[in-house]
């Protein structure tokens, strides 16, 4: 499952792109990359060709959400190269983190935009929560367990 990714859905990123005036605008100071978008082909991607959507349902589209460590085992032994696998895999990918704390996205919700922004703010972490959880291949909080981070 692709992450919220909220920054390029914002800002209308979606694939293939879309010239859009604000695109226009961003790139009216670099020359360089008109003469480069003017003169070579497009580039495209016969998966993605004429899809329009958003880079994570195009992500969403693309991977298989039911993939789990078992399939990790069989791709290993038939695939000869390395594998590199990109996420938190372990307690080691956490940066060091013991616990995490919420209450400075409410308040900064809260002060933004009041109640409607504390709310926004507490949608957004549900949204990002549901996105890991997916990720950990759990559907319940009460499937959560530090076996999922630490291996145990």
């Amino acid at each position: 499952m692709a992450g919220l990714r909220l920054r390029d859905t914002r800002n209308g990123m979606t694939i293939p792109p879309k010239l859009r005036l604000s695109t226009v605008l961003d790139a009216s100071y670099r020359p360089e990359w008109w003469l480069n978008f003017l003169s070579t082909d497009p580039l495209s991607f016969a998966s993605l060709s004429g899809s329009g959507a958003s880079l994570p349902e195009v992500i969403n589209s693309i991977f298989e959400p039911t993939l789990d460590f078992e399939d990790l085992e069989w791709i290993c032994s038939v695939w000869p190269g390395k594998l590199f696998l990109k996420g938190v895999l372990g307690v080691e990918d956490a940066l060091g983190a013991d616990f995490t704390l919420i209450g400075r996205a409410y308040l900064y919700g809260l002060m933004a935009g009041g109640q409607g922004g504390a709310e926004r703010a507490l949608e957004l972490l549900e949204q990002e929560m549901r996105v890991t959880m997916h990720l950990l291949g759990v559907a319940t909080v009460d499937e959560l367990h530090p076996g999922l981070i630490t291996g145990a």
